[in-house]
């Protein structure tokens, strides 16, 4: 795709729009493959994983425990 291509694209977006649930869920999924090559990204990867580990831990600790069998998963 040449530049002015990408351009006459990115002229059509109306961000007035709001995301599609998909489109959002699409915009906030970690990365898992070779899009993360340094060390240094692999760093950040995994910082952010221990946030959002410690989010969903912060949220559901107040949650009953249930009980999950694994043939089910």
């Amino acid at each position: 795709m040449t530049k002015s291509r990408l351009q006459e694209l990115l002229n059509k977006c109306d961000e007035s729009i709001p995301m599609s649930e998909e489109d959002k869920d699409w915009d906030q999924m970690l990365p898992i493959g070779k899009e993360w090559g340094s060390g240094e990204d692999l760093n950040a990867l995994e910082e952010k994983i221990d946030i959002e580990l410690a989010r969903i831990i912060e949220e559901r600790k107040d949650q009953p425990e249930i009980e999950v069998n694994i043939e089910d998963l």
